[in-house]
């Protein structure tokens, strides 16, 4: 089977709660027997925290970014830990490790990159790497892609949609360090580039990393160039 990305709301992992890392560690060693797994986790809260820090003393978005790539790494490598030895416990700090790693252990654990872009982005450029075609996206608490923010009260979040549906829906959205809302826009072209496909769920439900990780299901919203029509 192909490789798959699976990128990690840096919420999802802190703060940390012991049993839900436990419980994503222990599918994602499962998806390992079959396939090889990188996964990249976000900054999360710890970024946001860190983030409004410097930037309250006036520090630039290059410095505000590097903080935010940090403290991914350090969530990274939290997970890391939880996979050792089936993960190298330092999480890569550039594509060429990514691809380095990824030859020598069945799942790989990274952060950010480089300023200017998300942890979205380096899980499409992982993809690329790799040869993955899909990159499972885990939000936290949020069960796929709205075609409106705010959603209508009861309104149910897309099944599928294209690149092009998705490019409208964040294509307003701020591009600043600590607030990449939901896909920021080198990832969306890059996965554009490439037909890679992305599958947007909600992490913070085991039941559903499972289902798509370990049976291959479809949950939340899957977005591919063709849309509902591939």
């Amino acid at each position: 089977m192909r490789p798959v990305v699976v990128k990690i709301s840096g919420s999802l992992v802190y703060p940390p709660r012991p049993e839900y890392l436990e419980g994503l560690a222990s599918i994602l060693r499962g998806a390992a027997e079959k396939r090889r797994i990188v996964a990249v986790v976000g900054g999360g809260e710890l970024a946001r925290t860190l983030i409004k820090a410097l930037s309250g003393i006036g520090a630039g978005q290059g410095l505000l970014d590097m903080i935010g790539i940090e403290s991914s790494r350090l969530n990274a490598r939290l997970l890391a830990y939880s996979l050792y030895p089936l993960a190298p416990p330092r999480p890569p700090e550039s594509p060429g490790e990514i691809l380095e790693l990824s030859s020598l252990y069945p799942i790989v654990v990274a952060g950010g990159l480089q300023p200017g872009q998300s942890t979205n982005a380096v899980a499409m450029v992982a993809a690329e790497l790799v040869g993955a075609d899909t990159v499972v996206n885990l939000l936290n608490g949020v069960p796929g892609v709205y075609r409106r923010y705010p959603p209508e009260p009861e309104e149910a979040p897309a099944s599928c949609m294209s690149t092009r549906e998705l490019w409208k829906v964040v294509g307003g959205y701020e591009q600043v360090a600590g607030r990449y809302r939901l896909l920021d826009h080198i990832a969306l072209s890059i996965a554009e580039r490439s037909g890679i496909r992305i599958v947007f769920a909600d992490g913070s439900d085991l039941s559903t990393v499972e289902a798509i990780l370990l049976r291959g299901e479809i949950r939340g919203t899957l977005v591919s160039p063709s849309g509902c029509e591939g």
